[in-house]
């Protein structure tokens, strides 16, 4: 399942994350909103151990979308 195959690290963060995916998928887009719906960063191509930077983020919670070819995938990420 390509869902258990997603790690996204560091968690809890503090500068930047980033997001391993299997070689197999086609991640089409990917979103970090704020808990209020507040779209923080959209990605529309992402490079496999691109750092992501969220050290400009408030500390909390965010969700992650993970947008795929036939799948939307929800993660939640700490900021500390």
């Amino acid at each position: 399942n390509q869902k258990d195959a997603i790690a996204i690290y560091p968690n809890p963060a503090v500068s930047h994350i980033e997001i391993d995916l299997p070689h197999d998928v086609n991640l089409q887009s990917i979103t970090i909103a704020s808990i209020d719906g507040k779209s923080m960063v959209e990605i529309d191509s992402y490079e496999a151990s691109s750092k992501i930077d969220v050290s400009t983020f408030s500390k909390g919670v965010y969700l992650i979308r993970l947008q795929f070819e036939n799948e939307v995938i929800h993660r939640k990420l700490v900021i500390r």
